[in-house]
């Protein structure tokens, strides 16, 4: 059994702040391809990270020993690391008892199911998709859920910990016909068990069978409608970089030295909500120890704030937003093994609101976006970005015909100083290479600019 509390004692009679970031995870993982349970995995993991602050320097190590013998000398080691950091004069850890209540828990469904119980789950989906027709297949899907703990202990006081249960699942669909392929997908992620199975398998397979016998997409301006997932992608590759503090502070950010200045439309308002019920990101602090809460980066379009760290807000003489997160590089996890940056928590948009299928009424004809490839190539901090749209349908006069891939490109700044609508309905979608929950709408942007096919 390891005890914390002594290495945080070792650091003490030292004159070091200390702290202690440990992390158990049980998780498992069902495979699919060609409509087939292919394989699937089952892994325990349990970490420790150490992070000092000694003489006025950061140092870092981590172990997955689980002896005290180790955890010790992991602290000595991260006493070593911090000789070759660079000297940060105003850090501090936290040091807040008090946190917010927040319905945080692991899911008695989760914790229960049996993996019998999995494939039954996985089965009903299957057949979903063979229900709306039987040339359509699942050609790869992924469904993983499990239990994460959480502890954080540090010599200014903090002792905490949580237990929380995540479940997610993505399906890539396919129906040939005599000319080409026609694709589809879902996902969906909770920290409950709560999503239909065969609704999922069925909204998967419709896709596909509707996007059959695509026309030809022209290009030019059009009015464009990302759907939830899409719009994802799009704001994770682009937005989420540019209010990051430590970019920003840098001039890394086409927002930098822009603050209480109108960046985006006067109807959008960005929050970081670390409070947002029912979401795999939601916890009663970060992974810092800080107490999570809710914060306004973007009001009416007026650049408020930026998101931070401890470490980065003490770079700036400014001080945690809350948002110091472990994950590492492009990934969308969090571990231990990794020193916290500045993330978003849960990223919420607010504007002008209608339903989706009123938005396509009022501003028909209208392109409909399901999907989009390549938002990683985005830039970051101007903003830019081009991606190929796989899936994308034109809204005309009441009807849906689906369109030959093309291409969506333009500036995310721009785009969101237009008259932007989103729907009314949300969808919780998690990041793809960052550790964030998107309650996402659908986003339409007037006068989009596409490239045909």
């Amino acid at each position: 059994m390891m005890d914390f509390e002594k290495v945080l004692n070792m650091g003490r009679a030292r004159g070091i702040e200390v702290e202690i970031f440990h992390q158990e995870t049980t998780f498992s993982t069902i495979n699919i391809e060609y409509h087939k349970i292919h394989s699937m995995d089952a892994v325990d993991t349990a970490g420790t990270g150490i992070r000092v602050f000694a003489d006025g320097k950061i140092g870092f190590a981590f172990t997955t020993e689980k002896t005290q013998k180790d955890m010790e000398r992991c602290f000595r080691e991260a006493v070593r690391a911090a000789r070759h950091s660079k000297t940060l004069k105003n850090f501090v850890f936290p040091s807040e008892k008090k946190f917010p209540s927040v319905n945080v828990r692991p899911s008695n469904k989760i914790e229960r199911l049996s993996s019998g119980e999995a494939t039954e789950h996985i089965q009903t989906m299957l057949d979903a998709v063979k229900a709306v027709n039987r040339e359509i297949f699942v050609c790869e899907g992924h469904f993983g859920y499990g239990i994460e703990k959480t502890v954080i202990m540090n010599t200014a006081g903090v002792r905490a910990e949580f237990v929380r249960s995540a479940c997610g699942i993505t399906i890539a669909t396919a129906c040939p016909t005599p000319d080409s392929v026609s694709i589809g997908f879902e996902e969906a992620e909770s920290p409950e068990l709560d999503f239909d199975f065969a609704e999922l398998g069925k909204n998967a397979a419709s896709l596909a069978f509707n996007g059959r016998n695509p026309e030809k997409l022209e290009g030019g301006k059009k009015n464009v409608l990302l759907v939830a997932p899409a719009a994802r992608n799009v704001i994770e590759s682009t937005l989420l970089g540019m209010l990051q503090g430590h970019h920003a502070m840098r001039g890394e950010s086409l927002f930098a030295g822009k603050l209480n200045e109108k960046v985006l439309g006067e109807n959008i308002s960005i929050i970081d909500d670390g409070l947002l019920e029912n979401s795999l990101a939601t916890a009663p602090f970060d992974d810092e120890g800080t107490p999570s809460r809710t914060t306004t980066l973007i009001d009416a379009g007026i650049l408020k704030t930026f998101i931070f760290d401890a470490y980065t807000a003490a770079e700036f003489n400014l001080k945690t937003t809350g948002n110091g997160i472990r994950s590492m590089r492009l990934s969308a996890g969090r571990t231990f093994k990794s020193l916290p940056t500045p993330n978003f928590r849960n990223f919420v948009i607010t504007s002008e609101t209608a339903s989706t299928e009123a938005i396509l009424k009022d501003f028909s004809p209208c392109l409909v976006v399901y999907a989009v490839l390549g938002a990683h190539t985005a830039n970051p901090i101007t903003g830019n970005f081009a991606v190929n749209i796989p899936i994308v349908f034109e809204y005309m006069n009441g009807e849906m015909k689906p369109k030959k891939q093309g291409m969506l490109s333009g500036n995310i700044a721009d785009y969101l100083n237009r008259r932007v609508m989103i729907s009314k309905k949300r969808k919780n979608c998690y990041g793809t290479f960052t550790p964030t929950n998107f309650a996402m709408p659908d986003i339409f942007i007037p006068d989009a600019q596409i490239t045909g096919s």
